[in-house]
C-alpha cells in the first residue's frame, strides 16, 4: 500500500491512497485570495514543478484567482536551511514583494518563519506563510502555521481498513 501517493504511481501495482496535490494547492491559493492577498510568492523545493503543478502553468493559475503572475515571486531550494533562507530572501528582494508566502511543505514553511523571525519581520503582520501537509505540531508555533492539511489521522485509519481488507483484492 502506497500511503501518500502520486496519480502516477498508480501503476505501481500496489494499492494507492491518492492526494490530489493540484486541488489542495489551488484551495490554499484560494484561502490565501479570500484573506486579501493579491501577491502571493511560492518556495518549491524543485524549480520546474510545484505538487504537480508545473512552472508553465503557474501563469495560468495565477490569472484564474485575478492575480498577477511575477516570475520574481517563486524561487526554488533544496530541504537546507540556509538555502530556504536565501529563497525566502530572493522572494523579499522582488520589486513587489508578496503579502503572503506559500511553501512546498510544512517544514520549509517552518525553516522560512525561523528565517523571518531572525529578520524580525512579523507573521502575519508583514508576510503570511503558508504551508503543505497539516504537521502535527504546526499549531504549536507561535504563531501557528496556516496549512494545507492532509488529515494523516484519516489517512492512517482508511490505510488500516484498506489493508484489513487485502484479501478481496485478488479474489
Amino acid at each position: 500500500l502506497i500511503v501518500h501517493g502520486r496519480y502516477q504511481d498508480r501503476h505501481a501495482g500496489f494499492g494507492l491512497m491518492y492526494v490530489n496535490m493540484r486541488q489542495a494547492w489551488m484551495e490554499g491559493f484560494r484561502y490565501l485570495v479570500g484573506k486579501g492577498h493579491r501577491g502571493i510568492g511560492i518556495i518549491s523545493q524543485r524549480p520546474d514543478e510545484i505538487r504537480d503543478w508545473k512552472y508553465e502553468e503557474l501563469p495560468g493559475l495565477y490569472r484564474s484567482l485575478g492575480l498577477d503572475f511575477d516570475p520574481s515571486l517563486f524561487a526554488s531550494a533544496d530541504f537546507e536551511p540556509d538555502l530556504i533562507h536565501a529563497a525566502a530572501q530572493k522572494i523579499l528582494d522582488a520589486e513587489n514583494p508578496p503579502t503572503a508566502l506559500f511553501c512546498f511543505s510544512d517544514f520549509y514553511a517552518i525553516e522560512v518563519m525561523n528565517y523571518f523571525r531572525l529578520k524580525r519581520i512579523r507573521i502575519p503582520e508583514d508576510i503570511a506563510v503558508m504551508g503543505y501537509c497539516g504537521y502535527p505540531g504546526a499549531t504549536l508555533l507561535d504563531p501557528p502555521l496556516s496549512t494545507i492539511d492532509l488529515n494523516y489521522r484519516s489517512i492512517g485509519r482508511a490505510s488500516v481498513e484498506l489493508l484489513a481488507s487485502s484479501d478481496s483484492w485478488f479474489q
